[in-house]
């Protein structure tokens, strides 16, 4: 949306701390400082339901995407997660899924956020 040559783009590479741009289907408000994850949360509403990447030091409920492949360990405790997604055979009493259940972690999430699942759809 945001993207060289636009006036917003100029504004944020002058020096301007927030800039908002808009149109007949998006708007968005960007904002070059940056912003604790509550500070963030608290400003997205009427949705319900929010995933956040990254964070990992929060106390958020985590699902953790492990492939042997990258040959790196977990970041944490399995058993501190809410789910682990995974190829690895991972002792653990966490619920786990293969890298291709999407319909299982999406049923899942909604559990976990008192959602009621709407049928999954795959492409």
């Amino acid at each position: 949306m945001d993207h060289p040559g636009k006036d917003t783009w100029r504004f944020s590479q002058a020096g301007a701390e927030v800039v908002a741009i808009s149109s007949g289907r998006q708007a968005a408000v960007l904002e070059n400082r940056e912003l604790e994850l509550n500070d963030l949360l608290h400003r997205i509403r009427d949705v319900d339901l929010i995933l956040v990447e990254g964070y990992k030091a929060s106390d958020l409920p985590r699902i953790e995407v492990h492939r042997l492949a990258n040959n790196k360990p977990l970041s944490t405790d399995p058993d501190g997660l809410a789910a682990l997604v995974t190829d690895a055979d991972i002792q653990t009493t966490t619920p786990c899924f293969a890298l291709d259940d999407a319909q299982g972690v999406a049923a899942l999430i909604c559990h976990l956020a008192g959602l009621e699942q709407k049928p999954f759809l795959a492409e």
